[in-house]
């Protein structure tokens, strides 16, 4: 019988875990402005985002976290951030009163990961395109639950399915628990393929909060309206 490996026990080696794009790599825009001293941290940004200060390709690389709807956090990638330190030296941002351009190391030292910050935007961009365009996904990608569901959304609907995707079949597996009242359900979302190693391999978001109440508790569920 072929063995399933969870996403968390595989191998170091593996197409799992070539993950060369940390997540956090890419800093607030709030925080990039604090590491320019002396500036007004408000008004610099209200000239950034609103003004002309930045080009129109300048603006796009200062973009939301996530796609979540209730993220509000804008990073700034390495060509928009030169071009506000640039303006900074020039001395055109608010400053305090009585101060004046200092040096930047904090700064310099964020720009001197701009290859690494392009390729996370680069890989950042093509997963989001990949939500429309299947074969832009690659089999690394089945680490991020989240993606995969909104693809399966995308292409197959809200319930269970199988997908092609990077060559593999990848099936969408749901399991409901009811809340206590029973008047809603919470499910547990799964993901299941064999990979390019050869394995069975699964991934998902795990239990939801329902599954450990009462009324999916044998020996609990009693008194509970039906």
């Amino acid at each position: 019988m072929d063995q399933i490996v969870d996403l968390d026990e595989a191998d170091q080696g593996s197409t799992y875990r070539q993950q060369p794009f940390a997540e956090d790599a890419l800093l607030p825009l709030t925080d990039f402005i604090s590491r320019l001293p002396g500036v007004k941290p408000r008004k610099t940004r209200t000239l950034i985002m609103d003004g002309d200060l930045l080009s129109k390709d300048e603006r796009r690389d200062i973009f939301l976290r996530s796609d979540s709807m209730y993220d509000t956090v804008y990073v700034v990638g390495p060509d928009a951030a030169a071009a506000i330190l640039k303006a900074y030296r020039a001395g055109v941002l608010p400053m305090d009163r009585g101060e004046v351009v200092q040096e930047t190391p904090l700064a310099d030292q964020y720009l001197e990961n701009a290859d690494v910050l392009r390729a996370q935007i680069a890989e950042r961009r093509r997963k989001h395109a990949a939500v429309n365009d299947i074969s832009l996904v690659e089999e690394r990608d089945f680490l991020d639950n989240r993606l995969l569901d909104r693809i399966f959304w995308k292409h197959a609907g809200k319930g269970e399915a199988t997908l092609t995707l990077a060559g593999i079949d990848v099936t969408k597996s749901l399991r409901g628990y009811p809340t206590n009242s029973g008047k809603n359900t919470d499910y547990e979302v799964s993901f299941h393929w064999i990979g390019s190693d050869g394995q069975r391999r699964t991934s998902g978001t795990g239990k939801p909060s329902a599954a450990f109440n009462r009324r999916n508790d044998a020996d609990r569920n009693w008194g509970l309206h039906e």
